[in-house]
């Protein structure tokens, strides 16, 4: 499950009423609900890097009242006895750490990142963590 903010520049380059920053000011609305255009490359890129059938993934993003930027909460089932450590939340951060060493515009961060930590650049800030699960 992938659910997405994005900024007015992500919904294309069309001119159409929807887009126009007057209409989306002060408010917010999913998208290509029934499929979007970029999830036959979601699927692409996450063969590359799970061996097994492709996952099921549903995509679904908001435009907000924002010029540029996304903000992306994806959710993953851990598969049983890949992590064995103690403290699966700093193993699953190591791994994105190795997994995106040599990756200059990427970046594994210690708290939630704010759209506007990556204003104006290409970089990716990545926070990865670990469900706690139910709380009694």
């Amino acid at each position: 499950m992938v659910d997405s903010k994005s900024g007015v520049s992500g919904a294309g380059r069309t001119l159409k009423l929807g887009s126009h920053f007057c209409e989306v000011d002060e408010d917010v609305c999913a998208y290509s609900v029934e499929g979007h255009r970029l999830m036959p490359e979601m699927v692409q890129e996450i063969g590359l890097v799970y061996p097994g059938p492709t996952p099921k993934i549903t995509f679904l993003p908001h435009l907000i009242p924002m010029n540029r930027g996304i903000l992306s909460a994806c959710y993953a089932n851990i598969i049983p006895g890949k992590l064995a450590g103690k403290n699966i939340k700093d193993d699953i951060k190591q791994l994105y750490r190795n997994f995106y060493a040599g990756e200059p515009f990427v970046k594994v961060v210690d708290a939630p990142p704010h759209t506007k930590h990556t204003q104006g650049s290409n970089y990716c800030h990545i926070y990865p963590t670990v469900d706690p699960g139910p709380v009694n």
